[in-house]
């Protein structure tokens, strides 16, 4: 017997391979939880229960490491008895043999069963799909929703993985696919169910909120959770929150939480009802909208300039999460302080004047871009100050995540230029005032500049 133990720790092929599933359920387009039946033998001490704890410091690296197999398992019929599992990739010295008969252990060997419910989903899946395929591991879950967007040699085998998946991850009854891109307009995509329920109506809970909405009829990402804390950390009380392109809440809600006064909007008429819903769920007074961000900036203008006016200490931050397109609704906010310039009668030089102590602290923009560049951060800045016409002297350029492998999420905060603010001419380009002629240098002090008309 010790001569077959020694053997059977002499192991040469990696211990993946010897606890991978059985070779037969390779190509499987159903779940079948009987054909993962696998019975290994194995090394063990059998050790006396008492002094379990002794052997397993003695032999920790020679133990078992493995997430399909328990390292100790009791002996059948004998409650003075435990099974120490030992690496068959491991040996023992004459020394550790010899501690092992002193101690009153027995070097032997073992046959032990491998179910399905042992194995890992990773080793499930790899042993499904054709030999050398990676198998899909990413997911994103919210709720009672697992979201997958699997690449297109996964598709065949689609609705097994989604079965794993289901019996191997608690709280998930629903396991969906996305088949394509996500709309600009709305923010939702077309989505397949892969298995279980079909049901996408959830609820999440995020930054100690609950949001309740339809995921196929609502854009959410549970990856921009801390990317949300992060935001609205920088809010503080009696702060004022314009959320252009809100969805169903997770800026504005929070936001509200920590008495921030929020405007909220989204074209979305699906995400408006969440928001609206969402905000009542929470117990908190948001001013929602159903509108385009232009109009809905226009709307909202004079509410939030009474505000400010009202509240000196006030600072007014617009929320810009639509990383596509958000830049494009930047100009929106030129000439935003012009109808309190007129109705204010105050010496415009005298630091007591209404534009002048708006002007102290302008509004902070914190902007979403999506960027393919190898230096993002350039990138992204170049695409806001082409837009608005002018450089920005402060900001902070933020990485929020990949969204694919050659394409950054960014933010760009910064406070809106003071200049644009208040100006009554058409937005003109760094080009047409301050650069060479080529192009391809602008002067720095009129790129620091706003080149506008005033």
């Amino acid at each position: 017997m010790l001569q077959r133990v020694r053997s059977l720790m002499a192991l040469s092929q990696p211990l993946e391979s010897f606890f991978s599933p059985p070779e037969g359920v390779r190509g499987l387009k159903e779940l079948d939880k009987s054909l993962f039946h696998k019975k290994v033998t194995l090394p063990v001490v059998r050790v006396p229960a008492e002094k379990t704890s002794a052997f397993r410091k003695n032999f920790s690296k020679e133990m078992l490491k493995t997430p399909e197999i328990k390292t100790i398992q009791a002996v059948p019929a004998s409650e003075s008895e435990k099974l120490l599992l030992l690496s068959p990739s491991q040996s023992l010295t004459e020394t550790q043999e010899d501690w092992i008969v002193q101690n009153g252990g027995t070097l032997t060997a073992h046959e032990t069963s491998i179910e399905y419910r042992d194995y890992p989903i990773k080793s499930i899946l790899k042993s499904i799909l054709p030999l050398n395929e990676d198998p899909p591991l990413a997911y994103e879950i919210i709720g009672h929703i697992a979201h997958y967007n699997l690449k297109e040699h996964h598709l065949p085998y689609k609705n097994i993985i989604g079965e794993v998946l289901l019996s191997k991850q608690s709280g998930i009854k629903t396991v969906v696919n996305k088949t394509d891109r996500i709309d600009e307009t709305f923010r939702t995509f077309h989505m397949e169910l892969m298995a279980g329920e079909d049901n996408t109506v959830t609820t999440v809970s995020e930054n100690g909120c609950r949001f309740k909405f339809d995921f196929a009829k609502v854009y959410w990402n549970s990856r921009l959770g801390t990317e949300h804390g992060r935001v609205i950390n920088q809010l503080k009380p009696k702060d004022i929150a314009l959320d252009m392109f809100a969805g169903v809440g997770p800026f504005s809600i929070p936001a509200a939480k920590k008495g921030v006064t929020v405007f909220a909007n989204d074209l979305n008429p699906h995400s408006y009802s969440a928001l609206v819903d969402n905000s009542k769920r929470n117990s908190v007074g948001i001013k929602c909208y159903n509108l385009d961000g232009r109009e809905f900036i226009d709307e909202t203008r004079e509410k939030v300039q009474g505000l400010l006016v009202s509240e000196p200490s006030a600072r007014l931050h617009v929320i810009m999460n639509l990383p596509a397109i958000a830049y494009q609704f930047l100009n929106c906010f030129r000439g935003y302080y012009n109808s309190i310039v007129k109705e204010d009668n105050t010496d415009s030089h005298s630091s007591t004047s209404q534009p002048n102590k708006l002007l102290a602290s302008p509004p902070l923009i914190h902007c979403y871009l999506f960027s393919k560049s190898a230096e993002p951060e350039k990138d992204v800045l170049q695409i806001v100050e082409d837009e608005l016409g002018c450089g920005l002297s402060s900001f902070e350029c933020h990485f929020v995540r990949k969204a694919a492998p050659n394409k950054a999420m960014m933010r760009l905060t910064f406070p809106y230029p003071e200049s644009l603010l208040l100006t009554r001419g058409e937005k003109r380009s760094i080009q047409e005032v301050g650069g060479t002629e080529n192009g391809d240098q602008v002067g720095s002090i009129a790129k620091r500049n706003c080149l506008a008309d005033q």
